[in-house]
């Protein structure tokens, strides 16, 4: 046991010395390369409708059933906010099926709105008539939510990799 040790070891710093030395040589400009980065800064979109897919999965309280942290849902109201003069349709999920945390993003819709102060708008709905038609009918600015993802089948398959 001791050798598989101490070959996994010395493996692992000759892994660390390539890799330092392929650094080395990037720093050096050898193959140094010039890459540009867009953001969303670098578009028009104005009149253009979004699709924004965020985790906003938050933990639930299991007595109350409502909300008890907004972290995930205050790290996309920056993006959110860089998006105010597109159409925006968010979509996210919260839970899994069975468990006591999946719920419709009814609450998420409420905290959006107090953390942006502007009203969102809200459909019970992901992919059916009701999300379509509200999505049709969003004016530059607007920002709707979709139901919960995980209303659609799709999005409760497990897949081993």
């Amino acid at each position: 046991m001791d050798n598989f040790c101490k070959c996994k070891s010395e493996f692992r710093n000759e892994i660390k010395e390539n890799n330092s030395d392929r650094l080395k040589e990037f720093n050096q400009g050898h193959n140094k390369q010039s890459v540009k980065v867009l953001t969303l800064d670098d578009f028009n979109l104005k009149g253009k409708t979004v699709f924004l897919r965020v985790d906003m999965n938050c933990p639930i309280d299991p007595k109350t059933l409502e909300i008890s942290g907004t972290r995930r849902i205050e790290e996309a109201i920056e993006t959110l906010q860089s998006l105010k003069e597109a159409k925006v349709v968010v979509a996210s999920h919260q839970g899994r099926v069975g468990n006591n945390e999946y719920t419709g993003m009814d609450k998420h819709v409420k905290i959006i709105e107090s953390l942006m102060g502007k009203k969102i708008k809200y459909v019970e709905d992901v992919i059916g008539e009701a999300a379509q038609n509200a999505i049709k009918n969003l004016d530059d600015g607007d920002i709707l939510l979709l139901d919960n993802l995980r209303l659609c089948a799709e999005e409760n398959y497990e897949f081993t990799p």
